[in-house]
């Protein structure tokens, strides 16, 4: 017979070591500005629901902690001599979360399901370059077996292209070079993204979500032991607002928090863990192209671009220590020169007396006052810039700009449906690379476009890039490109991203230059019990 003192102790061993193994755990809590849309990769539009992404699924290319390209779930690559060719070696050993091999078929399933208009992914852009993508897309082919994308073996995956697109290994790290589960897409439907149903093959798993307060992700145990995550479960915690994130990160329940506009001069005045970056992104105002008073009347557009006064918005009412923007694209790439409009350094006085010309050519005076409504997501430090905006245009052109915001699903709703004449927003992106931020102008960018910018001969000049023999050349072509897409005024930037955050420090080797960083980069200390 067992003693019962025998039996107490090892309840009391166990005990002690499910603890020990509790308090091991390792959690990372990151902060998301808003509910996720969608968790699924091809309708994903925000940074945040990328980053959720790339948690959940590995691309066919990896991206290390400071962004460089290293292997996803191809273990290698290499390209044709003609550039049309690229070949993608699968791992043998890649894993989906419920045990099934990671085969070349399911990212062939991924996308040829990513260009069907039934799908309605958010953006085909980068991939419009794969045979027969751009015509699946617009519904003028209807076999999509005749994607340019081909399983050789299981282990091989072969893409074919119509063009040269030297950037298709940096969108093949992005959510264009997610797989997905066949399977469980097909059995569960529109449910396939919830708990429970959800199947990755990304470091990370679907434990959890509890919608407008979190999302839990732990580790996935199939996940192939290349560059393994040293977090144990990630919990990304909605935060409304900048202000509400900021106090829980000093209640220490988040691991980081974006330091608010208004706190940036204390956090820079007293607090050791501010951490300081610059990212590739840029805060801007842009336009409905497609109809309302800015379609068709680049001279509107302009005026109101000359009219802000943007040293004003960034030393006075935005007050992150940003520079302010006269381009596109960010200064932040090496080897890029980014463009920029050919009034930066004109005086105010002759901007004004400029943007008040070109109102008048268009019919506007003070007797016919331009008019027209400003659509931007809640935010505090959003309406604050945006009032600024409108009292410049007000005083200086007699412009009448209402303000309007919405909540951030019903507002990405309205830009999607054109039903807006002027927005706000931002754009940043981890690739730095000009293509990136340059695509969304381009004509087949479809859901990605906020303004509905068309111009074939900015689009000649991307898809030349593409096809530039080196970097060098490339970048001259983009650079011509940017310089063109502002020449005609689809959008107003104001300012270049600085990133300013406060980062506990139980995370080691922050990159201050990472805007949303993956989570199994991320190396952290176990919190104290």
């Amino acid at each position: 017979m067992v003693s019962r003192r025998w039996f107490a102790a090892v309840v009391l061993l166990l005990g002690l070591a499910l603890r020990a193994g509790a308090e091991a755990e390792t959690v990372l809590r990151r902060p998301v500005a808003a509910e996720p849309e969608t968790l699924d990769p091809h309708k994903t539009t925000t940074a945040d629901d990328f980053a959720i992404d790339l948690d959940l699924f590995e691309p066919l290319v990896g991206r290390d902690a400071d962004q460089h390209l290293v292997p996803g779930a191809a273990a290698s690559w290499e390209v044709s001599a003609d550039g049309l060719t690229y070949t993608f070696h699968l791992r043998p050993e890649g894993r989906w979360s419920n045990g099934d091999p990671v085969v070349a078929e399911d990212f062939v399933y991924a996308l040829r399901r990513l260009v069907a208009p039934a799908t309605g992914a958010a953006d085909i852009g980068p991939i419009a370059s794969i045979v027969n993508a751009t015509a699946i897309n617009a519904g003028r082919l209807a076999d999509h077996a005749a994607l340019g994308v081909d399983a050789v073996d299981n282990e091989t995956l072969r893409i074919r292209l119509e063009r040269r697109q030297v950037t298709l290994p940096l969108y093949m790290s992005t959510i264009y070079g997610m797989p997905l589960h066949r399977h469980s897409i097909e059995s569960s439907g529109d449910a396939w993204t919830r708990p429970g149903n959800l199947i990755s093959n990304g470091p990370y798993r679907l434990e959890s979500w509890v919608p407008n307060s979190e999302l839990v992700l732990t580790r996935n145990p199939a996940f192939h032991s290349d560059r393994p995550a040293e977090v144990d479960r990630v919990r990304y915690l909605v935060t409304d607002n900048l202000e509400t994130g900021l106090k829980r990160y000093l209640a220490g329940e988040m691991d980081w928090a974006t330091v608010p506009p208004a706190k940036v001069a204390w956090a820079r005045a007293g607090r050791a863990d501010l951490r300081r970056g610059r990212a590739l992104g840029v805060g801007f105002l842009f336009f409905n192209l497609k109809k309302g008073p800015f379609a068709d009347h680049p001279k509107l557009r302009e005026a109101l671009s000359l009219a802000i006064d943007r040293e004003t918005i960034v030393d006075k009412v935005n007050l992150r220590g940003e520079p302010p923007a006269y381009g596109w694209v960010a200064p932040v790439i090496p080897g890029y020169a980014s463009a920029s409009y050919d009034w930066r350094d004109l005086p105010m006085p002759a901007r004004i007396a400029r943007a008040r010309a070109l109102l008048a050519e268009e019919g506007y005076g003070p007797d016919h006052p331009l008019r027209f409504t400003v659509r931007y997501p809640t935010r505090d430090e959003t309406r604050k810039m945006l009032l600024a905006i409108a009292g410049m245009w007000k005083t200086a052109l007699g412009v009448e700009a209402t303000l309007a915001n919405q909540e951030w699903r019903v507002y990405v709703a309205a830009v999607e449906q054109w039903d807006f004449e002027m927005g706000s927003l931002g754009r940043v992106s981890e690739i730095k690379d000009p293509g990136v931020l340059l695509e969304p102008f381009i004509s087949s960018a479809g859901a990605n476009s906020d303004t509905g910018y068309v111009n074939p001969a900015f689009d000649a000049l991307v898809s030349a890039g593409e096809q530039a023999p080196d970097a060098a050349q490339r970048f001259a072509l983009l650079h011509k490109a940017e310089a063109m897409m502002l020449a005609d005024y689809p959008v107003m930037p104001v300012s270049f991203y600085v990133l300013n955050r406060l980062v506990t420090p139980r995370i080691r080797d922050w990159r201050d230059n990472v805007d949303n960083p993956q989570s199994r980069n991320i190396h952290i200390a176990p919190a104290q019990p």
